[in-house]
């Protein structure tokens, strides 16, 4: 027989843990052993010619089995414990005195009887248990002190004493090694309830704990959205009302107006890009925005962005360098790349001093290309180097008091991770900056997506001025 059909076969006439609390299970097992105990104790007392105690144990015996049906399949564990406890000490009061008193093998009985009873009694009762056992001990041990002719001798031979005590020390460490086997195993499998739920307690707790740190970084982005929308996205349209309040009034004079138009011109730019992070972000949050991974010619991208920055660079006398070779192909999200690549272009024209440069480049490393946004400006302070890539960093000014909203780099590490790769900087104060995308290297060029694919040298180097 396997273990587990022994399990089930044990659970079957002791009881499932889960229908029967230990100390009805408990009775159900003592019950059982016992029964075996009182059939090897009647064939024994026949054999020694104990026919007293032998008529005795044969009603023991019935009684027994009736107690354990009504404990084990009629569920009266309450009603079945007290007759047992009742009989059993009747039955050991009895045999003291048929079976010698002292001289024989009942007190060891009686200590045994205690600490089975001690487990299957309800607890608020076993103080009065142990007391009525003492009682009821020394009243037996001072009747046969004071009439001994109430325990007559009834071995009839000094070997069955001998016998009768060597069989009931046989039985009481087989019943003792039992029910301690038991209440081990009732510990083990306690113990381990309890470890399972320890567990399942500690990963509730780091579920808590991921979910609270899920529903800040909600809170923080909303709290980050409602600061856009309500400051840095109406501020710019409040100021485009009063420009273009100012241009209506024909007494501007035309110094006054040229630099209104070009004033009106940085702030257009500057909400269109924050309309397009703004968009962006909302869709990827929305989970509507989901990578489609293609080969990316980097040099046609990167050319198509720099066009679209000369403007801004020119202002600030800056040179907008690609170096960038036809052959750096990418794996990666064509539009995703944009955006993050637009924003960086951002970030390094907006940082850095007039007669500066900013530079793209490529490099290899294993399987990854790295694209490299390089600047000559002002450097990222120490200090914001844990927050730089959330929605907690603070929005800067940058060297011409170009505002920001804070929220490009945020986007900037979320998609590229999306397309499965890496943001990093390399940054010293006042020297200058390096963002780094690592990016799988793609040999498919079979499937390459760019909105231009530049074939000129020349064209991929473009200085503003």
């Amino acid at each position: 027989m396997s273990l587990g059909s022994y399990r089930n076969l044990w659970n079957k006439v002791t009881g499932s843990p889960e229908e029967f609390t230990m100390q009805n299970r408990a009775f159900n097992y003592v019950c059982i052993i016992t029964f075996f105990i009182l059939v090897f104790s009647l064939v024994f007392d026949l054999f020694i010619e104990q026919t007293i105690m032998s008529a005795v144990l044969g009603g023991l015996i019935l009684l027994l089995s009736a107690m354990y049906y009504f404990s084990r399949y009629k569920q009266k564990y309450r009603a079945s414990t007290i007759i047992f406890v009742l009989c059993n000490y009747g039955t050991l009061v009895l045999n003291y005195f048929v079976n010698e008193g002292i001289n024989g093998p009942t007190l060891a009985l009686f200590t045994i009887t205690l600490v089975f009873t001690t487990i299957i009694v309800d607890p608020k009762f076993q103080p009065l248990l142990i007391v009525t056992h003492i009682l009821l001990v020394t009243s037996i041990l001072a009747i046969e002190y004071t009439n001994p002719a109430m325990v007559p001798a009834t071995y009839p031979s000094r070997s069955a004493r001998f016998l009768d005590w060597g069989s009931t020390c046989i039985i009481t460490l087989t019943f003792l090694y039992g029910l301690t086997n038991f209440l081990r195993k009732h510990y083990d499998a306690k113990r381990r309830q309890a470890d399972e739920r320890a567990d399942e307690i500690a990963a509730q707790h780091e579920r808590i704990l991921e979910q609270n740190q899920a529903l800040e970084k909600l809170d923080d982005e909303k709290s980050k959205l409602f600061s856009i929308v309500s400051h840095d996205l109406k501020g710019p349209v409040n100021a485009l009302q009063e420009f273009l309040y100012l241009l209506s009034e024909d007494a501007l004079p035309k110094e006054d107006r040229i630099e209104i138009q070009a004033q009106l011109t940085e702030q257009t730019k500057y909400t269109s890009d924050l309309l397009d992070n703004l968009m962006a972000w909302a869709r990827s949050q929305m989970k509507g925005m989901a990578p489609e991974i293609k080969p990316v010619n980097i040099a046609g991208l990167t050319a198509d962005i720099i066009r679209n920055k000369m403007s801004t660079a020119q202002r600030k006398g800056i040179s907008l360098i690609n170096t960038v070779g036809i052959d750096a192909v990418a794996e990666g999200d064509a539009e995703m790349l944009r955006i993050v690549l637009r924003n960086l272009m951002n970030n390094a024209i907006k940082f850095t001093n007039e007669g500066g440069s900013v530079t793209v480049s490529t490099e290899e490393e294993g399987d990854d290309l790295l694209i490299v946004v390089t600047d000559t400006g002002v450097g990222i302070d120490p200090l914001r180097k844990q927050d730089l890539f959330t929605l907690r960093t603070k929005a800067t000014f940058g060297t011409n008091n170009e505002k920001g909203a804070g929220l490009g780099l945020a986007m900037c590490k979320e998609f590229v991770e999306y397309q499965g790769g890496s943001i990093w900087y390399v940054s010293e104060n006042g020297n200058g900056t390096s963002f780094y995308i690592a990016l799988p290297k793609s040999t498919d060029t079979d499937r390459i997506e760019a909105p231009q694919l530049v074939t000129n040298k020349s064209q991929i180097k473009s200085t503003a001025r």
